[in-house]
């Protein structure tokens, strides 16, 4: 029995709880309620719900009203489940989602997430008490705005035709990265404000093309920032699944400041991988993919068309998945260089190129 601890203590130490040979068989799946989908077929009418239960060691997709079988996926196979609308779950499919080690996510038709059932290594005691010792690191949060600051940059310069705007941006983007790297931070508030004004400066140049306002959280002014809303959304919750797997306490961070349920660390590392959102919107509206015919307002807030958002669902996450394996890696990396208390240097890095 001892024997058996110390093993599970030593794959905690090297990170090792999901190999990255057995996580490249695992699947995202989505299910919206009243649509076809990606890989779950999802039909709602008066009479019909939909229905998610537990069958042969899969998880299966059904219609409540009739019986009827929509699909299913072995559960071994199942990374994380995006529910999207209305559904009813079986607990012995709760029951399964722990055993087998998958998340299951609910979102509202408006993308917005109300609850999240995550699988999780619990009673990691050591990595817990490490984050809370190091609360508000200065040298960490310099080191994943730096690297999200070089995303954006690598972004600008791989638009081929460059205009005054965007030479002007990538100047004053590699300014600020310059003064990050040479000023010894010793607040936050600075930090943020420098992380800020690249943002500001990065989107301005970045959608210019795209009728861009501003970057409003939230409020969803334009089809521009109701897609980085949904897009940011669907990353921050799958980044928040590789977290969960090392037994990390998602609300302590040490950029973003502890607030009532808000989960700090997710804030921090999602920093390095917005670009991926941002590229993908970038490059669909240009592909004419995205256009603001699909969304209707509602209140002065811009709100994707219900029948559209299969298609935008599947287009944002499979841009995701591109990056499957470099965000495995990098919260895998992450992991350890901070159970070990390494060097900044040796924290992983992410990049767009």
């Amino acid at each position: 029995m001892q024997s058996m601890y110390l093993q599970a203590a030593l794959r905690l130490w090297l990170g090792i709880m999901l190999t990255l040979q057995d996580y490249e068989h695992k699947s995202i799946i989505f299910t919206i309620s009243g649509q076809d989908h990606i890989l779950f077929q999802s039909e709602q009418t008066d009479k019909s719900k939909n229905h998610l239960r537990f069958g042969n060691e899969n998880l299966v997709l059904e219609d409540k009203a009739n019986g009827k079988i929509k699909n299913q996926m072995p559960c071994v196979k199942i990374f994380a489940v995006f529910v999207i609308g209305g559904i009813t779950i079986t607990s012995s499919l709760l029951e399964k989602a722990s055993f087998y080690g998958f998340s299951i996510i609910f979102l509202k038709y408006n993308f917005r997430v109300y609850s999240f059932m995550g699988s999780q290594t619990e009673g990691n005691t050591l990595l817990r008490s490490k984050q809370y010792q190091i609360q508000n690191n200065m040298t960490m949060s310099v080191h994943v705005v730096e690297n999200k600051i070089s995303n954006q940059l690598a972004c600008l310069k791989e638009i081929r035709e460059k205009n005054q705007l965007i030479k002007n941006s990538i100047a004053k983007l590699t300014k600020i990265l310059t003064q990050i790297r040479e000023t010894t931070m010793s607040d936050n508030p600075t930090l943020l404000g420098l992380e800020g004004n690249a943002s500001k400066i990065f989107f301005k140049a970045y959608f210019a093309d795209c009728d861009w306002q501003s970057r409003k959280p939230r409020v969803k002014l334009d089809p521009i920032n109701t897609l980085l809303d949904i897009g940011y959304t669907f990353l921050f919750h799958f980044i928040e699944a590789h977290l969960r797997l090392y037994g990390f306490d998602v609300y302590v961070g040490f950029y973003h400041r502890l607030f009532y349920q808000r989960k700090s660390l997710v804030c921090d590392l999602i920093e390095p991988f917005r670009c991926i959102i941002d590229k993908s919107i970038r490059k669909n509206f240009n592909l004419g993919r995205f256009q603001k015919r699909d969304f209707i307002v509602k209140r002065n807030k811009y709100a994707l068309r219900r029948d559209k958002s299969k298609k935008y669902t599947q287009t944002l996450f499979e841009d995701i998945l591109k990056y499957k394996i470099e965000i495995f890696s990098y919260v895998r990396d992450y992991y350890r260089a901070f159970i070990r208390e390494k060097e900044i240097h040796e924290y992983p890095v992410f990049s767009i190129d």
